[in-house]
């Protein structure tokens, strides 16, 4: 009997585990980290939160803050520039903290180095890397040298120096931008003084010298340097003989300004009266295509870009 019991039991057959495929591997990592990806994009863009989670997962991707055509600002920049300002304010007081108004600034500032950044690829406008390596060693010699200064970098900052090289260029691009767009006169004068109290006779006399000074240029306006210095009462005359260089509108007096800016190159003025006296002007060049100054021109422009702001301060 019992071995027919024993021949009557039913057996389970064993059914062999099949391995994990590695694309089945590959699929369940990327689930999670789509899953991961997405509870931070939700934290940050829809909570503002700046957990903890949020800000390991912040300094791992980049996650946009805002776009401006197609130059991103990520968050991690912004929130390293917030780290920097209250870095910067502990180095010289107590109590810091960052304010409202501070992340507005701090906002604000870099959105607008993107817009530079912007105008800049649009204008052809770029930093010589001369230029960018003469001014990236006056500051490395002055804090010291290039060590002292790398060290300050990586413990008070974390920056490296390509990090800080680029923060350089990021300041000089508006420089540049500025320097090729706005209008800009090159122009000598030759200044005849009149004192404020002066007599109709001072007056007089004053009046008669310049319009000698005219008459004389006109005649050679190569004798310019030598007419500035022998006629000119600018303290400046005997370095530069006249010679202002280039400048924009909104640095002289407004009487010289809407003269020089009417100008022509090559052209002798006219005398021109202001509170300093009687000058005579020989607009030399001009350059630049923007007459107006370059804060207004840059927001105008600003409102003309398309921008995106994902993450709101």
């Amino acid at each position: 009997m019992d071995g027919l019991d024993n021949k009557s039991k039913i057996v389970d057959p064993v059914v062999p585990r099949q391995p994990v495929s590695f694309k089945t591997i590959i699929l369940m990592v990327l689930m999670i980290v789509v899953g991961v990806v997405v509870v931070a994009t939700v934290l940050l863009y829809g909570f503002g939160s700046q957990n903890y989670f949020v800000k390991v997962m912040v300094g791992v991707l980049p996650f946009p803050m805002t776009i401006v055509e197609n130059e991103v600002l990520y968050v991690s920049d912004y929130w390293n520039e917030l780290d920097v300002s209250l870095k910067l304010c502990e180095e010289v007081g107590t109590n810091c903290q960052i304010t409202d108004g501070d992340r507005e600034e701090v906002y604000n500032n870099l959105l607008d180095e993107k817009v530079i950044l912007v105008l800049a690829k649009r204008e052809n406008v770029d930093v010589d890397d001369a230029k960018l390596a003469e001014v990236y060693q006056e500051i490395v010699d002055y804090n010291g040298g290039r060590e002292k200064f790398l060290e300050v970098l990586g413990q008070n900052f974390g920056w490296s120096e390509e990090q800080f090289k680029k923060k350089v260029y990021v300041d000089l691009l508006p420089v540049e931008l500025e320097d090729k767009l706005i209008e800009k006169v090159d122009a000598k004068h030759i200044l005849i003084a009149v004192k404020e109290d002066a007599t109709d006779e001072e007056k007089s006399v004053a009046l008669d010298e310049v319009n000698e000074v005219v008459s004389k240029l006109k005649e050679n306006v190569d004798d310019f340097g030598k007419l500035a210095r022998e006629y000119s009462d600018d303290p400046s005359v005997e370095e530069n003989e006249g010679d202002l260089g280039y400048f924009a509108r909104g640095v002289m007096v407004p009487e010289f300004e809407k003269a020089v800016f009417s100008m022509k190159s090559g052209e002798i003025s006219e005398p021109i009266k202001s509170d300093f006296g009687w000058h005579v002007i020989l607009m030399v060049d001009r350059k630049g295509k923007i007459s107006d100054s370059f804060e207004n021109w840059l927001a105008v422009e600003k409102e003309k870009l398309r921008i995106w702001e994902l993450y709101k301060v």
